[in-house]
């Protein structure tokens, strides 16, 4: 049979004698020293629990802000729907719509489609970082390799467009497992393929083609965020109308017109805003294309806060 060890439990018993038979003023004082010593480590312990909590807190009104704008993107895309409906609807009794109008508008529809379908798969992100030396080229978010786990694919991967709304910040270019870095608009290496789109009596026209890029690199944080758009011309035919003189009687370019992604350069989306025009430069002899000067779409791009990630267009490439 095990012999039972005796001396822990005489131990413990003297202890309990001990701690019953001390006075109420010797109790009081061993508190007292005992809470002086554990205070700072319990004001440690109190003080990662705010903060916890106030993660927990920012990053649910985060998401609730989030939501609202998701919800007010879907509720405007019916209504986009419905208002499209209705103007076709319109046209075709009063004016005789043509086969190729018809054709615009619901190629129009498929593209709203396309982008919604990729908002509803994007990952909000928090601006954490953005280097006064580099304030033009690039910031640091809060998502990484580690929200594409929780997602169950590849939303924040190398390439993925990064937008505010319906208009563009930048691209991914690095991936960590909590961060990623973002190359911006403004940035010189970042040029996007993009359209002019003009509004002329309620019918949108597709103009001159060409890229974008940001004006300069800067030593310290400045409010650079003038685009520079180079090779924007209209010199073939293709779905949305024929070719076009850098001089015809229908400018190709004019200040006011809005810039959007053409879906050629790979990387962006088609119809997402990138500009507006400012500035179209003088021909010289022999130009066969115009060069421009522009402002993003994105509001308050010198002070962003929060973003969101777009799925890259082609995942398995990275």
């Amino acid at each position: 049979m095990k012999k039972i060890k005796k001396r822990p439990w005489l131990l413990i018993a003297l202890t309990l004698v001990l701690l019953l038979s001390v006075s109420a003023s010797t109790s009081q004082k061993f508190q007292s020293v005992m809470v002086g010593m554990l205070s700072p480590l319990w004001k440690k312990i109190q003080y990662q629990q705010d903060q916890s909590i106030a993660q927990k807190i920012e990053s649910l009104e985060l998401e609730n802000t989030l939501l609202k704008s998701k919800l007010e993107e879907i509720k405007a895309l019916f209504i986009w729907e419905h208002e499209l409906q209705v103007t076709a609807t319109e046209m075709i009794a009063q004016t005789g719509l043509t086969l190729e109008t018809v054709e615009n508008l619901e190629r129009n529809q498929k593209e709203a489609y396309t982008l919604f379908d990729l908002e509803l798969c994007s990952c909000p992100a928090k601006v954490i970082y953005r280097s006064p030396t580099s304030w033009n080229s690039t910031l640091w978010i809060n998502v990484g390799e580690n929200e594409n786990k929780k997602l169950g694919r590849p939303v924040i991967a190398k390439n993925s467009p990064v937008v505010v709304g319906d208009s563009i910040v930048g691209v991914v270019e690095l991936v960590k497992e909590h961060k990623s870095r973002i190359r911006l608009i403004t940035d010189p290496e970042l040029t996007p393929s993009v359209r002019a789109l003009r509004e002329v009596e309620g019918q949108t026209l597709y103009l001159a083609k060409g890229e974008v890029h940001g004006s300069a690199n800067v030593l310290w944080r400045s409010r650079g965020h003038l685009l520079i758009g180079e090779g924007f011309n209209y010199d073939y035919e293709d779905k949305y109308g024929p070719e076009r003189e850098l001089r015809s009687d229908m400018p190709i370019l004019k200040a006011g017109d809005l810039l959007v992604t053409t879906g050629m350069d790979g990387v962006f989306p088609k119809g997402l805003k990138v500009g507006i025009v400012t500035k179209i430069q003088m021909l010289r002899e022999g130009d066969y294309y115009y060069e421009i000067e522009a402002v993003p779409t994105v509001e308050n791009v010198e002070e962003l806060s929060f973003v969101t990630v777009l799925p890259p267009l082609n995942p398995g490439d990275f």
